[in-house]
This record gives structure tokens, C-alpha cells and sequence, in this order.
């Protein structure tokens, strides 16, 4: 929602909106899932992933340029099967591309209506270190980041 909401503008069908656990850098946030309950929560997530992609395999298979189904079950990580799999569908020529492009960093500082940010300091796969959330409240003033 982060990035959708700075990406529209003022053509946003928005007039607020409040964000929970945004993930302003996906690259660092995948990062943290490398540290505590991170590599739980990534084998789950991806397993998800893999599993809900089993379900539509053959609208996929139909595109034709996609990987195989063994190159995507065999994805072991949220990384690796956005690598093998969501980056293509997308054509982003590298995972850390379509994550540096999902994430809200670069959408948020263009938002022209009031958005709440909400951060657990806590948060595992949030970057320890809150300057950049900060910053972006300063930066722009629609945005309020409460941590």
C-alpha cells in the first residue's frame, strides 16, 4: 500500500491511508529474514508461495516463458522463488531490481495526502536502525511514522 499510494499521487483514489510494518527497502528487509525467527518465517512465507503457485501452474505454463515447475518448487526462500519466479512474471532483470522497485522508498515522498505509518520496533524484518522512516517524515509532511 506504501508504494501504491506514492506512485498514484494526486491521482489516488485515496484521501489517507495507514500503512502497518511497511517495507520501505525490501532488499534490507529480506536481509533481517537471514537473522533470529527470519529463516522460520521465510521457509513458511516461500513455502506458501510455492504452494499457491502449484495451484495456477498450468495459466503459467501457458505464458511460456517462465520457469519450470521444478525450478520454482525447489526455491527454498522468499529470495529464491522471487528470483526464479515473481521477477520474470514482472520483467525486472534481477530480484534486487524488483525489490528496489517494490519497496515504498522511492513512492512515499511523493504522497499529497496524510498517511500513518505504523512500526514495531520489534519487527524482525525490519532494518534495526528506524532513520530512514524517520527522514521521510521530515522530508515530507503527509507522512507521520509512529514506531
Amino acid at each position: 500500500l506504501g508504494k501504491a499510494v506514492g506512485e498514484d499521487g494526486s491521482a489516488s483514489p485515496f484521501t489517507a491511508a495507514c500503512v502497518v510494518s511497511n517495507p520501505y527497502d525490501i532488499n534490507a528487509s529480506n536481509a533481517m529474514m537471514r537473522l533470529g525467527l527470519g529463516p522460520l518465517y521465510d521457509r513458511v512465507l516461500c513455502g506458501g508461495l510455492v504452494r499457491t503457485f502449484s495451484k495456477h501452474l498450468e495459466a503459467f505454463k501457458r505464458r511460456g516463458d517462465l520457469p519450470t515447475w521444478d525450478r520454482v518448487s525447489d526455491a527454498h526462500t522468499v529470495l529464491e522463488f522471487d528470483d526464479r519466479h515473481t521477477r520474470r512474471v514482472y520483467g525486472y532483470e534481477s530480484v534486487e531490481h524488483y525489490y528496489r522497485d517494490a519497496s515504498s522508498a522511492n513512492h512515499l515522498p511523493s504522497v499529497t495526502f496524510p498517511v500513518l505509518q505504523l512500526l514495531a520496533r520489534d519487527d524482525f524484518l525490519l532494518p534495526p536502525c528506524f532513520d530512514s522512516y524517520r527522514r521521510l517524515s521530515e522530508k515530507n509532511e503527509n507522512v507521520v511514522t509512529v514506531i
